[in-house]
């Protein structure tokens, strides 16, 4: 490997970009870096001392690396990495709080203590997993964005499912989403048209927001929201009842039928309709390549 090798890998480490982007960077940069070093032999300069120049006239690599980052990203990725381990600890912290806090023997419905720890948090830690299932993957997906307007379109993607939480809040009424988006605790219950309504919503605005921003993983984001939102709850009676039929343990007690059709039904509907969206992608681009050609 060479020296310019070398000097590019330490570029590139730790900016999370795709290999395909890695790529065009490197091959760029590599290009400037040889026209330099041709420049500097020519002056009489062994090979050595040439690339040494030419790299030093580069950059150092730590600044070169934030001059890409700051090109792709605007900000560090760093921050989105943080900010959605946070929002993902914060969410096990919350199952984990509300599972454990005001819990019974089954037996007996005798009242088991509740540590004061979890008192504390259930009193002041927001306690919405939901709310912490999509701000996790609202910071992954803010790692996909290549622009500005990636970026508003992966915040606008937010905005259905924050709308639909204030309902909830404010209105203390069952939720748009369970209607809209085929909650497994309302799936049973919903009409078959609210349901097609909510599957052509959803597919209106990610094929929206691919035609704004031609970035397919960006344009998920919806799908991936709604999948986080009805794949807590399932993924939680699974495993609680799981750790329930082991250990016998009554904090585990309470979460049912983890196994049902209904509750993984919905789950594999946005599956489809992720399916659905990549070949409706496709057929666009398509469109669009004809209409360029005719241009």
């Amino acid at each position: 490997m060479s020296v310019f090798d070398l000097y590019l890998k330490q570029v590139f480490r730790g900016t999370y970009l795709r290999k395909s982007e890695k790529r065009i960077w490197m091959e760029e940069m590599r290009g400037h870096l040889d026209e330099a070093a041709d420049r500097y032999r020519q002056t009489g300069r062994t090979d050595e001392e040439a690339q040494a120049l030419a790299i030093k006239r580069f950059g150092s690599s730590k600044a070169v690396r934030r001059d890409v980052v700051r090109a792709v990203f605007g900000i560090s990725p760093h921050w989105y990495v943080a900010a959605a381990i946070i929002s993902f600890v914060s969410l096990g912290l919350a199952l984990f709080v509300n599972m454990r806090a005001f819990d019974i023997i089954p037996s007996t419905m005798t009242p088991i203590s509740t540590p004061v720890w979890v008192l504390f948090l259930h009193q002041h830690f927001p306690m919405s997993c939901s709310a912490w299932a999509g701000l996790t993957v609202l910071f992954i997906m803010l790692l996909y964005t290549r622009s500005i307007r990636d970026r508003l379109a992966v915040c606008l993607s937010s905005s259905p499912f924050i709308a639909d939480w204030l309902f909830v809040r404010l209105s203390h009424q069952r939720t748009v989403g369970g209607t809209f988006w085929g909650d497994p605790q309302y799936s049973m219950m919903q009409p078959l048209l609210w349901t097609v309504i909510g599957i052509f919503v959803w597919l209106m605005w990610c094929f929206v927001l691919y035609v704004w921003t031609r970035n397919r993983l960006v344009s998920l984001t919806p799908l991936w929201m709604s999948m986080a939102l009805v794949l807590w709850p399932t993924l939680r009676n699974a495993v609680q009842s799981l750790l329930y039929q082991w250990t016998g343990n009554p904090i585990f007690w309470g979460h049912g039928f983890p196994y049902s059709v209904q509750s993984w039904m919905p789950i594999l509907l946005r599956i489809i309709l992720g399916a659905v969206f990549l070949w409706g992608c496709k057929r666009i681009d398509m469109r669009y390549e004809r209409k360029l050609n005719h241009v």
